[in-house]
């Protein structure tokens, strides 16, 4: 056990080692568009507004203010996201190493999830390493929401299967804790498909059970406490929903089913280099395009598909079809069959959002695969790898010799750019892949063949080499292109730094727009479409989806909005303070009259006067009292006492159960050895 211990550790340090390597420009460059648009933002306002261990509910930079607890993808619910706030909080560069933490994890858990399924190490770790860069992962790192749903995926699986395997308290514990953190801090449409795919799964082995009884208490006992840790979660959404602006079902036209993934898209599974330009052939977000798993994960996917017995391949392969067919989108009848059928489909868009799951099938099978083959010392990959390599360097001299395109290295200066899309052409990227692709499938091809005689070890180690070395090309070639913007991260702080202070006195309806955008000799991506958190300023500008209802009626009121937060046509505003949920203000009244809050009304605010609590008017379109003349103290306070109850039961019920896995883990008994004992 010892010895097995110690080399798991040593692939999780290589896991470790080969993320800080190939994700380097996190620390130099700031990430891209939605997560500098909104997630940083979003967690940078619980930085610096939760103070005194209670975090802020209310967000009023943005759009006129809205409950930052009900925003699904604020990070509010998410334990990561208290950790990051207690030990520092976010910054430009903190939010690029909480993302990297997240991607090694990731890889982690695939390899987990190997290990869990009695494949060879260097299986796991092939898979684990896939996992890490997969084109879901890097293609959408700027939707951080998108990336935690990937991350905890294995682990919920894994665990799934642990409890299958051998039941124990620590294993559901397991299971429970990546539930919640897969829910809490992930996009709900993953949410969702998993809800219905555990749904499945539950019925289907109460059906199998012989003993119905026991396995219904356990999966009580299951849902209820993983209900409580999410119990705040839950009833956030359950406030809100009602009073969002998108909580009806969206309309089946071009919005929904745009960002599909066709079938143009497959050469990402291997080549995602190749969709890089050509953006009116491939016709869809560059971010929602790239499906990757590695040119011999695909490989070895393949093998296993045709050659392997393992009970899982017949179900990997109808989810894998299932999953790219629902992620067509409109070339396939099943995302319009999902959207009327299921409930909660009609929701979210984005039909390349499946492909996840696809991805994840294809990486499993190529674990699968290759474990056979080194196991069985299989001698028929030698020749396919051969011969697709082969083939490779016949179809790049074909391209250059049949087509006018640029060179190697025309292509090459571009790479070195860092520009996101070229003008050189699908097949121009796809003849600078062919030969690099073919040296690789021929070198593993004589690889396998030492593997299948003497000199095992370092042949496998050899293999491994060359599997790192294809996924760290493709990687870099998407790096610029998906996970960083090309500014670096210092030139991104002086900028805002170097940006002028405006009070919150100043008119409401300030365009962020009007602040300095020619910093740097050109418009700085990215962060300005939500400065108005960076700034601290209120403003009716503000990049999110989220939206409430009251927002529009709000954006009609434009005499108001011209005034300023706080507002009277009866008086004059002679000072304005912001506090954690909190907006106060010394107003004097020359006459009877109103006092009008330029924020979305919501049923949790309240009003004190002179430091004494004041009903507020009724029939409003936004919070508002009533004054007569003369000097006040007027506080607008947004008080949600039940909903800081459900916080803190949340957190401590995840802390709990966090701490006695890690007991259950180190104390709690010897675990089974895996099946596998070999490796490195």
């Amino acid at each position: 056990m010892l010895q097995n211990s110690r080399a798991h550790l040593w692939a999780l340090g290589l896991i470790a080692v080969i993320a800080l390597f190939l994700f380097k420009d996190l620390f130099v460059y700031v990430i891209k568009w939605d997560s500098l648009d909104q997630y940083l933002p979003f967690r940078y306002f619980l930085s610096y507004a939760s103070e005194g261990g209670q975090p802020a509910l209310w967000l009023p930079y943005q759009k006129l203010g809205y409950p930052v607890y009900g925003d699904m993808q604020s990070g509010f619910w998410y334990p990561f996201t208290w950790l990051h706030v207690l030990l520092g909080g976010y910054g430009l560069l903190s939010f690029n190493i909480e993302l990297l933490i997240h991607l090694i994890l990731a890889g982690t858990g695939m390899y987990l999830f190997g290990v869990r399924m009695g494949l060879h190490r260097v299986a796991a770790l092939m898979m684990g390493l896939s996992y890490m860069v997969c084109g879901h992962i890097i293609g959408t790192c700027h939707v951080y929401t998108f990336v935690i749903s990937a991350v905890w995926l294995p682990y919920v699986l894994s665990t799934l299967v642990a409890m299958q395997q051998e039941g124990g308290l620590r294993n559901t514990l397991g299971f429970c804790l990546s539930i919640h953190l897969f829910v809490s801090g992930g996009y709900p449409a993953f949410s969702m498909i998993l809800f219905y795919f555990l749904l499945g799964y539950v019925l289907y082995q109460l059906w199998r059970s012989q003993d119905k009884r026991a396995m219904l208490s356990r999966w009580t006992g299951i849902t209820a406490l993983v209900l409580v840790m999410g119990i705040g979660y839950l009833y956030a959404q359950y406030e809100v929903f009602p009073l969002m602006s998108r909580s009806e079902a969206l309309p089946y036209n071009d919005f929904f089913y745009h960002n599909s993934f066709s079938l143009r898209h497959w050469w990402s599974f291997i080549f995602p280099f190749m969709l890089y330009t050509d953006a009116e052939y491939f016709a869809s977000d560059l971010s929602m395009t790239n499906a990757y798993v590695g040119l011999f994960t695909f490989f070895w996917a393949m093998y296993a598909l045709f050659s392997s017995r393992h009970p899982w391949r017949i179900g990997l392969l109808v989810m894998i079809g299932f999953m790219l067919a629902a992620s067509a989108g409109p070339d396939t009848p099943l995302r319009l069959w999902l959207y009327e059928y299921v409930p909660g489909f009609d929701l979210f868009r984005h039909p390349a959002l499946f492909r996840l799951f696809a991805v994840l099938g294809f990486i499993l099978l190529g674990g699968i695969g290759f474990d056979e083959a080194i196991r069985k010392r299989d001698k028929r990959p030698q020749k396919a790898l051969f011969l697709l390599g082969l083939g490779a360097i016949l179809g790049w001299i074909w391209l250059y010799s049949s087509m006018e395109m640029p060179s190697f290295k025309d292509v090459w200066t571009h790479v070195q750019s860092r520009q996101e899309r070229s003008d050189l052409g699908r097949w121009a990227h796809l003849a600078f892949l062919l030969p690099i692709a073919g040296l690789l499938l021929m070198g593993s091809a004589m690889l396998m063949r030492r593997y299948s005689g003497s000199g095992a070890q370092r042949a496998l180690v050899a293999l491994l080499a060359l599997f790192v070395l294809e996924l760290g090309l493709q990687t870099k070639l998407s790096i610029p292109v998906t996970v960083v913007n090309r500014i670096e991260r210092n030139d991104h702080k002086e900028a805002i730094e170097e940006l002028p202070e405006i009070m919150d006195v100043q008119s409401v309806d300030e365009s962020m727009s009007t602040l300095n955008r020619t910093t740097l000799g050109g418009w700085m991506p990215g962060i300005w479409k939500n400065l108005g958190i960076w700034k601290r300023k209120t403003s009716t500008d503000g990049y999110n989806p989220f939206e409430l209802n009251s927002y529009e009626t709000l954006m009609d009121d434009t005499l108001r909005l011209s005034h300023g937060l706080v507002h009277s046509e009866s008086g004059t505003i002679k000072e304005l303070d912001l506090g954690r949920d909190m907006i106060q203000a010394d107003v004097e009244m020359s006459a009877p009259g109103e006092v009008d809050l330029m924020q979305n009304p919501y049923p949790f605010w309240t009003m004190e006067v002179n430091g004494e609590k004041r009903p507020l008017l009724e029939g409003t379109e936004r919070p508002a009292v009533f004054l007569e003349s003369g000097s006040w103290e007027v506080g607008f306070r947004f008080d949600h006492p039940w909903l800081k109850r459900l916080f803190w039961l949340s957190q401590v019920t995840f802390l709990v159960a966090l701490m006695t896995w890690l007991w259950s883990t180190a104390w709690g008994g010897k675990r089974k050895p895996e099946a596998d004992a070999s490796g490195l």
